[in-house]
């Protein structure tokens, strides 16, 4: 009789489940939009992470990169390898 390892179930990754409220990176921290408002340039919105609520805008630089844009229920921003992520 043939006998195989077991196969571990759908969202759990090499037997540990994955953690989707953590950021993938340690450097990288994790952050969530509390509110944005404005129209066009004027956009801004709030954000917070483990060091507190912060007020940010399109251009403004925060620890893993760069603000790009912001909706009505999301923040945008590039990290350091141009890829996009977004705050919701």
């Amino acid at each position: 009789m043939l006998s195989f390892p077991p196969i571990a179930p759908p969202g759990l990754a090499g037997g540990k489940a994955k953690d989707k409220g953590k950021p993938e990176s340690p450097e990288a921290p994790a952050f969530t939009l509390v509110e944005a408002w404005g129209a066009g340039s004027e956009r801004q919105a709030i954000i917070r992470s483990g060091a507190g609520d912060r007020l940010v805008r399109v251009g403004d630089p925060i620890p893993p990169g760069v603000i790009t844009a912001i909706g009505g229920g999301a923040v945008t921003y590039r990290d350091p390898h141009g890829q996009t992520h977004t705050i919701d």
